[in-house]
């Protein structure tokens, strides 16, 4: 099978996938944390950012937030604690929607945001949202880099895809012809270059999930946090191995083939294929920043300025420190689209 079948079972298989299966990654054991697990701030700048979004709206008598593969749902409680104490009015008409595809991690989210059910509905997928039915912000937070991806090689100065196969019991790669004219098409249309034995990975579900997005906002922004790389970086002929990366109990490594389901597979966004499916879509370009640069932009600063006093005090401290001054705050790319706001009457320039 192909490496993004092979990606997309071991992933998303309903019983035994990594993020499927009732052995979620956030389990008492996690094999890695996000920005909302290490500090609050994350989500209250989310929230402030929602403010000045709900402005450019017009303050609509329902803002909608919609979360995509929120995790545990950390990210979403810190936004409705921050809303609750600095926007009540803004708290008070959103309405949110938690698209999770694991039932295991939409269970956990039901039970954080207990306090918050009112506000919020959970669906697998939007498959079933009506077309241009919110207005709002949708949020995506270590999201791309889960989705699965071909990979490839050039050979010959053509292109080869990377399969699957099984030898003698075991999973091996091997390659052949590629599956679709659709990697052909990214490439070309991605201005991509492979020289002779580069290897690199592919996402077409950008595209796709774009193409979701844009159908059903009719009016609002789009933020995505992730970490990747401008095109131009990500396919460097000096690049010769993937970005592809494995991780189990902290722990980094480069063979999928193994713990099939017992570990996490992700590969680096493709942000200069993020934007150009973005603006087929009709969505531009507000900011695109680093992690650091857009929790300093909306608050983190301040709340990092507080003189830490007690225990709970001291991990926040400890917590936003990390965010903006560790490699966390530097390879995170967020990201800031918009979709029929048009001029932008309020101060998002601060991430340009």
């Amino acid at each position: 099978m192909t490496f993004r079948d092979f990606m997309e079972r071991a992933l998303y298989d309903p019983v035994e996938g990594y993020y499927r299966s009732s052995q979620t990654v956030w389990k008492e054991r996690p094999d890695y944390v996000t920005a909302p697990q290490v500090d609050s701030g994350f989500g209250a700048a989310v929230a402030r950012l929602m403010q000045e979004c709900d402005v450019a709206l017009g303050c609509p008598t329902r803002f909608d937030l919609v979360d995509f593969g929120g995790g545990d749902g950390t990210l979403l409680v810190d936004i409705c604690t921050a809303l609750q104490d600095e926007a009540p009015n803004l708290y008070a008409r959103l309405r949110g929607c938690c698209v999770e595809r694991g039932a295991g991690a939409r269970h956990q989210q039901q039970q954080r945001l207990a306090a918050h059910a009112d506000h919020f509905t959970w669906l697998p997928n939007i498959d079933d949202m009506p077309r241009d039915s919110l207005r709002g912000l949708v949020v995506s937070n270590e999201l791309l880099d889960a989705f699965s991806v071909h990979r490839v090689v050039c050979r010959n100065d053509s292109l080869c895809e990377v399969y699957v196969d099984v030898d003698d019991g075991m999973l091996v790669e091997r390659e052949g012809p590629p599956s679709t004219e659709e990697l052909a098409s990214y490439i070309a249309a991605n201005e991509i270059k492979l020289v002779e034995g580069q290897t690199a990975e592919i996402c077409l579900e950008v595209a796709t999930w774009v193409d979701m997005v844009s159908r059903v906002l009719l009016e609002g922004f789009v933020l995505t946090v992730d970490y990747g790389a401008e095109t131009s970086a990500l396919y460097d002929p000096e690049r010769v191995r993937e970005s592809l990366v494995c991780q189990h109990r902290y722990q980094l490594n480069s063979d999928p083939l193994t713990r099939v389901g017992g570990q996490d597979i992700t590969a680096h966004v493709d942000f200069g294929n993020l934007r150009r499916c973005g603006k087929l879509a009709n969505f531009g370009v507000i900011g695109d920043v680093s992690l650091a640069v857009f929790l300093v932009g909306f608050g983190a600063v301040e709340d990092l300025s507080r003189d830490p006093l007690g225990a709970h005090d001291l991990r926040r401290y400890l917590g936003l420190r990390h965010l903006l001054f560790t490699e966390i705050g530097d390879a995170h790319r967020v990201i800031l689209q918009c979709k029929g706001v048009s001029p932008i009457p309020f101060s998002l320039d601060r991430l340009g």
